[in-house]
């Protein structure tokens, strides 16, 4: 089933994702991969 350019409501459909960055997320820093290991070892 599509979607008609002339449903009004056709129009009003945002997709998920806009106006957030896309791409590979930050690499974890130092302090964040002690605390991952602490929670671990216990």
């Amino acid at each position: 089933m599509g979607h008609s350019s002339i449903d009004p409501a056709f129009h009003e459909l945002r997709p998920w994702n806009e106006g957030r960055l896309i791409g590979a997320k930050r690499a974890l820093k130092q302090q964040q991969v002690w605390a991952i290991r602490f929670w671990l070892d216990q």
